[in-house]
Protein backbone atom coordinates (compact mmCIF):
# COMPACT_ATOMS: atom_id res chain seq x y z
CA UNK A 1 0.00 0.00 0.00
CA UNK A 2 1.21 3.58 -1.24
CA UNK A 3 1.37 6.44 1.12
CA UNK A 4 -1.05 9.09 0.34
CA UNK A 5 -1.26 12.92 0.85
CA UNK A 6 -5.04 14.34 0.13
CA UNK A 7 -5.69 11.64 -1.62
CA UNK A 8 -3.21 11.43 -4.14
CA UNK A 9 -0.09 8.74 -3.86
CA UNK A 10 2.84 10.26 -2.83
CA UNK A 11 4.96 9.38 -6.57
CA UNK A 12 2.20 11.22 -8.11
CA UNK A 13 2.61 14.28 -5.42
CA UNK A 14 6.20 14.45 -6.34
CA UNK A 15 5.42 14.76 -9.92
CA UNK A 16 2.93 17.87 -8.92
CA UNK A 17 5.63 19.35 -6.85
CA UNK A 18 8.83 19.15 -9.71
CA UNK A 19 6.29 20.22 -12.18
CA UNK A 20 5.16 23.24 -10.28
CA UNK A 21 8.56 24.25 -9.59
CA UNK A 22 10.16 23.62 -13.21
CA UNK A 23 11.97 26.11 -14.98
CA UNK A 24 9.33 28.10 -17.20
CA UNK A 25 10.04 30.58 -20.02
CA UNK A 26 8.56 32.77 -22.38
CA UNK A 27 9.22 32.74 -26.31
CA UNK A 28 10.12 34.99 -27.54
CA UNK A 29 12.64 36.26 -24.76
CA UNK A 30 13.61 39.19 -24.34
CA UNK A 31 12.15 40.63 -27.39
CA UNK A 32 8.68 41.76 -28.78
CA UNK A 33 5.97 39.18 -29.35
CA UNK A 34 5.23 37.76 -32.95
CA UNK A 35 2.45 39.58 -35.24
CA UNK A 36 0.22 37.18 -36.31
CA UNK A 37 -2.65 38.20 -39.14
CA UNK A 38 -5.92 37.03 -39.08
CA UNK A 39 -7.59 35.59 -41.96
CA UNK A 40 -8.46 38.14 -44.32
CA UNK A 41 -11.23 36.72 -46.89
CA UNK A 42 -14.06 36.18 -44.22
CA UNK A 43 -13.99 36.82 -40.71
CA UNK A 44 -13.35 33.82 -38.46
CA UNK A 45 -11.00 32.43 -40.91
CA UNK A 46 -7.60 31.39 -39.96
CA UNK A 47 -4.73 33.47 -41.54
CA UNK A 48 -3.20 31.38 -44.45
CA UNK A 49 0.53 31.41 -43.82
CA UNK A 50 1.91 30.34 -40.12
CA UNK A 51 3.60 32.43 -37.73
CA UNK A 52 6.82 31.42 -35.77
CA UNK A 53 6.53 32.13 -32.56
CA UNK A 54 9.67 30.04 -31.18
CA UNK A 55 12.25 28.85 -33.91
CA UNK A 56 13.19 25.33 -33.44
CA UNK A 57 15.82 24.08 -31.49
CA UNK A 58 15.46 27.58 -29.20
CA UNK A 59 13.68 25.14 -26.24
CA UNK A 60 16.17 22.56 -25.54
CA UNK A 61 14.21 20.30 -22.96
CA UNK A 62 10.82 18.79 -23.47
CA UNK A 63 7.94 21.32 -22.55
CA UNK A 64 4.64 22.14 -22.56
CA UNK A 65 2.99 25.46 -23.03
CA UNK A 66 0.90 26.94 -20.40
CA UNK A 67 -0.02 30.16 -21.82
CA UNK A 68 -0.79 32.72 -24.53
CA UNK A 69 0.33 36.38 -23.77
CA UNK A 70 -1.59 38.48 -26.13
CA UNK A 71 0.45 41.85 -25.98
CA UNK A 72 -1.31 44.16 -28.40
CA UNK A 73 -4.16 43.85 -30.72
CA UNK A 74 -4.63 45.67 -34.17
CA UNK A 75 -8.44 46.29 -33.64
CA UNK A 76 -10.84 45.41 -31.36
CA UNK A 77 -12.92 41.95 -31.51
CA UNK A 78 -12.66 38.07 -30.44
CA UNK A 79 -9.78 36.70 -31.87
CA UNK A 80 -9.38 32.88 -31.96
CA UNK A 81 -5.58 31.76 -31.34
CA UNK A 82 -4.66 28.47 -32.68
CA UNK A 83 -0.85 26.79 -31.85
CA UNK A 84 0.53 24.62 -33.35
CA UNK A 85 4.35 22.46 -32.77
CA UNK A 86 6.99 21.43 -35.56
CA UNK A 87 7.89 22.60 -39.30
CA UNK A 88 5.27 24.70 -40.92
CA UNK A 89 4.47 21.57 -43.40
CA UNK A 90 3.29 18.42 -41.20
CA UNK A 91 2.78 21.21 -37.90
CA UNK A 92 0.01 19.72 -35.46
CA UNK A 93 -2.14 21.97 -33.46
CA UNK A 94 -1.52 21.89 -29.50
CA UNK A 95 -3.49 24.30 -28.28
CA UNK A 96 -6.68 27.02 -28.96
CA UNK A 97 -8.23 29.47 -27.09
CA UNK A 98 -10.64 32.45 -27.73
CA UNK A 99 -9.91 36.33 -26.18
CA UNK A 100 -11.63 39.56 -26.54
CA UNK A 101 -9.05 42.10 -27.03
CA UNK A 102 -9.00 45.66 -27.26
CA UNK A 103 -7.07 48.57 -28.93
CA UNK A 104 -7.65 50.87 -25.06
CA UNK A 105 -6.31 49.99 -22.30
CA UNK A 106 -6.48 48.17 -19.77
CA UNK A 107 -7.80 45.68 -22.45
CA UNK A 108 -5.03 45.89 -24.95
CA UNK A 109 -3.45 43.09 -23.40
CA UNK A 110 -4.20 39.37 -21.40
CA UNK A 111 -2.62 36.32 -20.65
CA UNK A 112 -4.94 33.07 -22.02
CA UNK A 113 -3.84 30.08 -19.64
CA UNK A 114 -3.67 27.10 -21.83
CA UNK A 115 -2.62 23.77 -21.17
CA UNK A 116 -0.57 21.81 -24.56
CA UNK A 117 0.39 18.64 -24.26
CA UNK A 118 3.95 17.44 -23.39
CA UNK A 119 6.28 18.55 -26.46
CA UNK A 120 9.67 17.32 -27.29
CA UNK A 121 12.71 19.35 -26.77
CA UNK A 122 13.96 21.65 -30.22
CA UNK A 123 10.31 22.01 -31.62
CA UNK A 124 9.10 25.13 -33.33
CA UNK A 125 6.11 27.08 -32.16
CA UNK A 126 3.50 28.51 -34.67
CA UNK A 127 0.13 30.37 -34.74
CA UNK A 128 -2.54 31.06 -36.66
CA UNK A 129 -5.46 33.30 -35.92
CA UNK A 130 -8.98 33.72 -36.53
CA UNK A 131 -10.96 37.15 -35.81
CA UNK A 132 -14.43 38.70 -35.76
CA UNK A 133 -13.21 40.88 -38.24
CA UNK A 134 -11.26 40.93 -41.14
CA UNK A 135 -7.66 41.96 -41.38
CA UNK A 136 -6.92 42.20 -37.45
CA UNK A 137 -3.66 40.43 -35.91
CA UNK A 138 -2.92 40.01 -32.69
CA UNK A 139 0.82 40.11 -31.28
CA UNK A 140 1.52 36.82 -29.21
CA UNK A 141 4.38 35.27 -27.16
CA UNK A 142 3.90 32.24 -25.04
CA UNK A 143 4.81 31.20 -21.88
CA UNK A 144 5.93 27.64 -20.96
CA UNK A 145 7.54 24.90 -18.41
CA UNK A 146 10.19 22.72 -18.63
CA UNK A 147 9.52 18.79 -18.34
Amino acid sequence: MGIYVNGIEQSETTKLKDYAFAKSGVAPTLAAGVAVPAGVDAAWNLSSAYATVCASAVISSAFQITGIIAEAFSTSGMYEIVIYEGNEVGSTEVARSRTYGSTLAPMNNNFIPICSPSLAAGKAIRAKVGASSTGGSVTISVAYKVA
